[in-house]
């Protein structure tokens, strides 16, 4: 702006109508590309100065109106027209469904974490056995979450152990405790919208024990997609799946690091019938393969269906434990869930 105006003036230079052309600039090349803002700048800079000189009174309309027919038309602009070239990977056979994981059990001793005055979870004490698959439930808000965050390595306890491998995992970082054989996915799902499906999948296979890289971790990413069901969609852009698939990708991104402990929190929440009894089903082979399971779950039926064990939680105290037929039934827990014993 200085060559045109001569000065330098704050008010010119960093205008809100500026801004918003540069905006226009990126959206017209294409926002999530490296050279979008420079395809859509030659052409703009050009537009504009045309507008400007012929339009002066009208320009912020003539603006807008571009900006509309950008986002109508070229939703992910002129770098969106050219798809990417599908990856050509060799078929490799899913993982034999009886292949055994050697985990190793889980010890959760004392566990505490507060959040200023609110203690999220308070002497919490369990254990998880090879191949068990545990269902953490309890009422929104009753610390199955944050129980979650801590054995990851997303929180630090105040007090108490989490040992894991027979390792304990006080002070231990995320990444770390990942290698180690522990995976989890997320209360909401998010995928890298503008990778594709098996792009998504890949940089998983790098934080395992024994990291794959180049055509070895796509060749693997291809077998563990297959072992999901998204094998056909491995050339597809993440946002195209559908909200099953957005799950089922996220759940391929954690068995990407081979783990002997896999944490699902709330992985079946939100799926309609046809999309909940696939998922019981997917997660039923998982756990047939010999992946220890801990589920933070809201749906009955799959817990009902699924679960070795459950453990209870009620503002973040332990107040159940044992098979989910008996602890589903103890009036304690109906009073946790419905606000009193004969609700």
């Amino acid at each position: 702006m200085a060559p045109r105006w001569t000065y330098i003036d704050p008010a010119i230079a960093f205008s809100p109508m500026l801004s918003f052309e540069v905006v226009i600039m990126a959206l017209l090349g294409g926002a999530g590309s490296l050279f979008g803002a420079l395809l859509g700048a030659v052409p703009l800079v050009l537009l504009f100065e045309v507008l400007t000189a012929n339009f002066p009174t009208h320009f912020s309309i003539l603006l807008g109106v571009v900006f509309v027919l950008i986002v109508y038309v070229l939703p992910r602009g002129v770098i969106g027209l050219f798809p990417a070239r599908p990856r050509e990977v060799p078929p490799v056979a899913a993982a034999p469904a009886n292949a055994k994981h050697d985990g190793a059990p889980l010890e959760v001793a004392g566990l505490r974490k507060a959040f200023g005055g609110l203690v999220a979870v308070d002497d919490l004490s369990f254990s998880v056995k090879r191949g068990e698959l545990i269902g953490l439930i309890g009422p929104n808000g009753s610390g199955k979450t944050t129980v979650m965050n801590l054995i990851s390595g997303a929180l630090s306890a105040d007090a108490g152990s989490i040992q894991f491998k027979g390792r304990d995992l006080a002070r231990t970082p995320a990444f770390r405790i990942a290698r180690l054989g522990l995976a989890r996915t997320f209360q909401l799902v998010r995928v890298l919208g503008s990778m594709t499906v098996i792009d998504n999948v890949m940089p998983g296979f790098a934080f395992r024990a024994a990291p794959l890289t180049g055509a070895k971790a796509e060749a693997a990413a291809m077998a563990l997609l297959a072992r999901v069901g998204l094998g056909d969609k491995a050339a597809l852009p993440a946002t195209q799946l559908t909200y099953i698939d957005q799950k089922r990708l996220e759940l391929a991104r954690a068995l990407a690091l081979d783990p002997d402990l896999l944490l699902l929190d709330e992985w079946l929440a939100g799926l309609n019938p046809t999309e909940l009894a696939q998922g019981i089903a997917l997660i039923r082979a998982l756990r047939e393969s010999g992946i220890t399971i801990i589920m933070v779950e809201l749906v009955m039926d799959a817990i009902r269906s699924l679960c070795d064990r459950c453990i209870v939680m009620n503002v973040g105290r332990k107040i159940a434990e044992g098979p989910p037929a008996r602890v589903l039934a103890e009036k304690e827990v109906v009073r946790a869930y419905l606000g009193g014993a004969d609700a």
